[in-house]
């Protein structure tokens, strides 16, 4: 599923690099950057080009589209992937937003959208979060989308920026 309708103006597709200025110029962001693993600060336009390398990669060798860019009226303002290498029976995913665009409910509906494209097109039986510890708005997202908080303090789990933050584990099974 490269195209996928979340309601009239919110929809997910691929990243192009005709996306890259606004894209580049949203993800760009410290508030971001502190709350994601992989997303660096600051974002750079290798960054954007390595991004869309990895995406295609990873995407070809699973054989269906995993990572998609979070569209308000077809423009970029957030993105999502599932953090799969293989066809497995279960699934990650990582999400970000745009600042302008938290505390409005898009990524709940997004969340929830992409558990019922896990479930019923991958045919995933798990679909899991890691977040970091401080990050309740994630928490609240995953909660109201049906998630289970398998593990409320995962001590030590994440380093970033030669810091150790603990982390939190949670999943909805199909």
């Amino acid at each position: 599923m490269d195209f996928i309708t979340i309601d009239e103006h919110i929809t997910l597709s691929p990243l192009t690099k005709k996306d890259f200025p606004v894209f580049i110029a949203r993800i760009n962001d410290f508030e971001i950057y502190k709350n994601t693993c992989n997303i660096p600060y600051p974002y750079t336009l290798k960054d954007a080009e390595d991004a869309l390398i990895h995406f295609e990669n990873r995407s070809k060798n699973y054989g269906k589209n995993t990572s998609w860019s979070i569209r308000k009226d077809e423009e970029v303002i957030g993105g999502f992937g599932f953090q799969i290498s293989q066809k497995s029976h279960k699934t990650e995913f990582g999400y970000w937003l745009a600042k302008d665009f938290w505390g409005k409910g898009i990524m709940t509906k997004v969340v929830a959208k992409m558990c019922e494209v896990g479930f019923e097109n991958y045919n995933f039986d798990r679909i899991q979060a890691h977040i970091f510890e401080n990050n309740i708005a994630s928490c609240k997202v995953l909660e109201k989308c049906g998630f289970t908080l398998e593990a409320a303090c995962l001590k030590k789990h994440y380093k970033k920026d030669g810091k150790i933050f603990n982390g939190k584990l949670y999943a909805k099974t199909k």
